[in-house]
């Protein structure tokens, strides 16, 4: 099937999120960096494009320039255009990644938004200024589960394995072993929920009864997690056999 969809699509309904949300921080430079994340994250989980525009390395970041120049306008100020309805040209499921986004990274402003990106492989490997950004990479890179560089935050660490753990991309057992040996697999469990980060489940295309299966799951590993703690093969054991969602 051709992919149809545009990143001016994708921009529209972040637009539209943080309209509902109250959100008046929605700059060009902000709305750009999402557009980035929602894209690698899609392309990790699916193994493909949510748009079908490049997106190319920019001096202040990852861009898509149809998305820059529909609201170059705005400069750095916050976008203000106002939508009378949730915008539907994508899918229910592609917006649901899009919201899981906006709600996990759009709670950064815009500079810390640039500024992790210029620690992310995809951006830094782009051969000159402008250059499209390599799809491969940038796939690879949302998609390993790898040991954070000294240059990231635990938060911005947090930040994408959430992200990745709801997509399907790493289980509770691999967050914990980036994170490190202070958290064991019930702090990451408790992490996930005060984060909402079980929520999808209800939005990603389970039946009712898969999702029932997956929060027991989940209840399975809270309520034997305690008593594994000193036994690191036992908690790893439990946790791949419980945790990681069937989707």
């Amino acid at each position: 099937m051709q992919l149809t969809n545009r990143a001016t699509d994708v921009a529209l309904y972040l637009l539209w999120l943080a309209q509902e949300a109250g959100d008046s921080t929605l700059t060009n430079l902000k709305l750009l960096k999402l557009i980035y994340y929602v894209q690698g994250f899609t392309l990790a989980a699916d193994n493909r494009q949510l748009f079908v525009e490049a997106i190319e390395a920019w001096e202040h970041g990852p861009v898509v320039a149809s998305v820059y120049n529909t609201y170059k306008c705005y400069v750095n100020r916050p976008i203000n255009i106002e939508i009378t309805e949730e915008p539907k040209l994508l899918d229910e499921v592609d917006r649901e990644t899009i919201r899981l986004i906006y709600e996990t990274y759009g709670t950064r402003d815009a500079v810390t938004l640039r500024s992790w990106t210029h620690l992310e492989t995809p951006w830094m490997n782009a051969s000159v200024t402008g250059a499209s950004m390599s799809l491969d990479l940038i796939r690879s890179f949302f998609s390993s589960v790898r040991m954070p560089s000294s240059r990231e935050t635990e938060e911005q660490i947090i930040m994408r394995l959430s992200v990745q753990y709801v997509k399907g991309i790493v289980g509770i057992a691999e967050i914990a072993k980036v994170l490190g040996n202070e958290w064991t697999i019930m702090k990451v469990v408790d992490m996930l929920e005060k984060r909402g980060m079980s929520r999808m489940s209800n939005h990603i295309g389970l039946s009712s009864f898969k999702r029932k299966i997956a929060l027991a799951r989940i209840e399975k590993l809270r309520s034997t997690a305690a008593s594994l703690n000193n036994d690191a093969d036992r908690i790893e054991q439990e946790a791949q056999a419980s945790v990681r969602l069937d989707i």
